[in-house]
């Protein structure tokens, strides 16, 4: 009798843990990353990005579903290309229960072929422990409260920072284009390929946008 509650409750478990999953139906294999952080109090530490996503559909599907959570995004920005004619993004709705950012396409993906996706994002980085987060600790010499931005993505924190397929099954490179002000200094666990002055999001977020909010 206990076995059969126990295995009952499990098998309830699944079903329901099971919608918290992607559905599957496109697989990502490349992301290109760009985004540039404030660390200014004064602007609640905001922050613009956009990320160009190269994936394809594993069977048709009008839907590309993947993970986001903290940060706006806006339907029309978003811009699906690789292909003479291809889709149109309609709508972008967030889902806060399981982080789901479902983009619904005005015509099927076929498979097998690659597209890319990209989401232009931004929003205000938070205090915590997860994702793109804020930290601060006290200057010694200064006495001097100084901060610094800095990431936590397991288990499942990487969508706090950029629009993913925050699952352990969707393996992908990277490629991260970090912009910060010239008195900071940008750290990464990979080597630096190169850097650049000009403002990398100007196509989708222009300087004054940028400059306006930074302050």
């Amino acid at each position: 009798m206990y076995w059969q509650a126990a295995i009952s409750w499990l098998a309830v478990f699944q079903l329901v843990g099971g919608s918290f999953l992607l559905p599957g139906d496109v697989r990502p294999s490349h992301y290109d990353l760009r985004v540039t952080y404030d660390l200014d109090p004064a602007t609640n530490y905001s922050y613009y990005g956009v990320v160009d996503i190269l994936l394809a559909a594993n069977k048709p599907t009008s839907k590309i579903i993947l993970h986001a959570k903290d940060f706006n995004i806006t339907s029309e920005s978003i811009l699906i290309s690789g292909q003479q004619n291809p889709p149109t993004a309609k709508s972008a709705i967030i889902n806060s229960t399981y982080d789901f950012l479902t983009i619904t396409l005005d015509r099927m993906l076929d498979t097998d072929v690659n597209y890319t996706v990209t989401i232009p994002f931004y929003g205000n980085l938070k205090q915590g422990l997860d994702g793109v987060y804020i930290s601060s600790y006290v200057n010694r010499l200064t006495k001097v409260t100084e901060y610094l931005i800095t990431t936590q993505f397991e288990a499942i924190s990487a969508r706090k920072g950029f629009p993913c397929f925050d699952e352990p099954m969707y393996k992908a490179t990277y490629r991260i284009t970090l912009g910060h002000h010239k008195q900071f200094t940008a750290v990464s666990n990979m080597p630096l390929k190169s850097r650049i002055e000009e403002n990398v999001l100007e196509k989708y977020w222009p300087w004054q946008i940028v400059q306006q909010k930074f302050g």
